[in-house]
């Protein structure tokens, strides 16, 4: 498994630890947020519960008011002597329209459209409480000796304007107080229950007894409900976002303050020491205690890595002046023995050893112009090319007695060259024998012509060409050519030969490293 990625910074590092600090706290809110969702809707059961007792206590006393006014209407009608009606005066007083029915059927007085449904009533001989027409309920009360009774409609309310109210039948179908409302299914419990309708609204529902036999549902629109619950979770999660977001821009601002800043002067105090310049300590004196205990400890370090510095320094410098000292030497060294091997070739008489020993007399003289120009700059890696084969073909020249350019034409064109010692002596040696071939074996009498070496180089490989234009075949082409072969397999590479022109493509070794110690600013040397 991959490590998780830690933020660059340390205001984000630490920002991560806050929010990862939060997510036990970001769990619990949210439970509390779900058991509070799920403690409104269990209250808004609990209210609506308490809303249908109160509706169904309500109309309770309604009919049982109305049952009262008709038992002294009929209690008063039996006695005689009353008009009728006078007897219905008071239960007109209370809002209802009562009426008085022989036992035919007929209305005596009261209410000239009567309630329906009064002729199921007939022949009742004690009071009656039935469902009425629409949501009302129909109380009667019987008249003594006549089979007559009184009787009225009372019809249903609700406490509060937000309430639905359903009478319900014996076959559990509702009628509603107000038109234009479907009616949900009836409840299968005593409790509020989430009911759907027939036209998709969904109501919370309750159903309760007003009088035996007649029970009414009770009802709140849910969606207004859920949307109030909604509201207050989505409040507290806000409430909860603000309080982390404020939290984390503490911290943030904390961090600043407190941690970054101080860490800012730090490091602007170790930039100038490496720029030279000793600690500020009126500037570290103002850092946290822990940040002056880390740039005390800078400090003293700083100040035995400047000793060191200085001391590595003159050893560097010792050292670069004893190089230069040994490859002055070995340079003047390699001349010397150029030069005896040249007065030892004038005393000898035989032509051959003659020319062996004016072979190793070039061969040793292009190791020594070879050994100067690669620490010429200090860096044995780095060689001028150029200027290296124009000195050392000049060299060529004078030891047949040429001069470049007055019989045979001698031409260069090289680039910049970072090479191993150990492949620039072989590549030094091939070019040598090569130069010196064409010269003393290409070009006799008076012949003229020209001498070409091109060298190409890339980060990884070289490409080493030499041509000229002189007579072919040469007397010791095979001597020669045996030696080039060897050099050219100590360069990784193969010798291609053709009439006038040789040529290699050999890869380059990388030089081993060289480390210079970096000084800091201002440090001895």
């Amino acid at each position: 498994m991959r490590r998780p990625r830690l933020p660059p910074t340390l205001r984000g590092r630490m920002l991560g630890l806050l929010l990862l600090a939060a997510l036990p706290v970001l769990a619990l809110a949210a439970l509390g947020i779900a058991a509070s969702w799920q403690a409104e809707r269990e209250e808004v059961e609990h209210r609506l519960a308490r809303d249908r007792d109160h509706v169904i206590a309500l109309n309770r006393a309604a009919v049982e008011a109305a049952a009262a006014v008709l038992a002294t209407v009929t209690a008063a009608a039996s006695t005689g002597g009353a008009r009728c009606d006078a007897l219905l005066a008071p239960a007109r007083s209370l809002g209802l329209a009562p009426v008085v029915v022989d036992a035919e059927g007929a209305v005596v007085c009261g209410t000239a459209v009567p309630p329906p449904g009064l002729a199921r009533l007939r022949g009742a001989a004690r009071p009656v409480v039935a469902p009425g027409q629409g949501a009302a309920v129909l109380v009667a009360q019987p008249l003594a000796g006549n089979g007559g009774f009184v009787a009225t409609e009372v019809p249903l309310r609700t406490s509060a304007p937000e309430l639905r109210l359903w009478l319900l039948d014996a076959t559990g179908g509702a009628r509603a107080v107000r038109a234009g409302t479907s009616a949900p299914p009836a409840p299968e419990g005593s409790g509020a229950e989430r009911l759907t309708a027939e036209d998709g609204t969904t109501w919370l529902a309750a159903a309760g007894t007003i009088a035996p036999g007649i029970k009414v549902l009770v009802a709140r629109p849910d969606a207004p409900l859920r949307r109030a619950a909604r509201l207050m979770a989505l409040r507290r999660m806000s409430e909860l976002a603000a309080l982390l977001a404020l939290g984390g821009l503490a911290v943030f601002l904390g961090l600043g303050h407190s941690v970054t800043r101080p860490l800012a002067r730090l490091r602007a105090a170790v930039a100038g020491w490496m720029d030279g310049q000793p600690l500020d300590a009126e500037a570290t004196a103002r850092l946290p205690e822990e940040l002056r205990d880390l740039a005390q400890a800078f400090s003293e370090g700083a100040a035995v890595l400047a000793e060191r510095d200085a001391a590595l320094s003159a050893a560097v410098s010792r050292a670069e002046l004893l190089a230069e000292e040994v490859h002055h030497r070995v340079k003047n060294n390699l001349q010397i023995v150029s030069s005896l091997l040249a007065l030892q070739a004038g005393r000898v008489a035989d032509a051959a050893a003659r020319a062996e020993f004016e072979a190793t007399r070039d061969r040793v003289a292009a190791l020594a112009t070879l050994h100067r120009h690669m620490y010429l700059h200090h860096d044995p890696d780095a060689i001028d090319p150029r200027a290296f084969l124009q000195e050392l073909g000049e060299q060529l020249f004078a030891a047949v007695g040429e001069r470049p350019g007055r019989r045979i034409a001698f031409q260069v064109d090289a680039s910049p060259l970072r090479i191993a010692s150990d492949q620039a002596v072989p590549l030094a040696l091939l070019i040598t024998e090569a130069v010196s071939v064409a010269l003393r074996h290409g070009f006799p009498g008076a012949r003229r012509g020209r001498i070409a070496i091109r060298l190409v180089s890339t980060e990884a490989r070289a490409e080493l060409t030499i041509e000229d234009d002189g007579a072919w075949p040469r007397a010791d082409d095979r001597l020669r050519t045996s030696l080039m072969r060897g050099f050219a397999r100590q360069l990784g590479s193969e010798l291609r030969m053709e009439e006038g022109r040789l040529s290699l493509d050999l890869p380059l070794r990388p030089p081993l490293p060289r480390q210079v110690p970096r000084l800091r600013a201002g440090s001895a040397t």
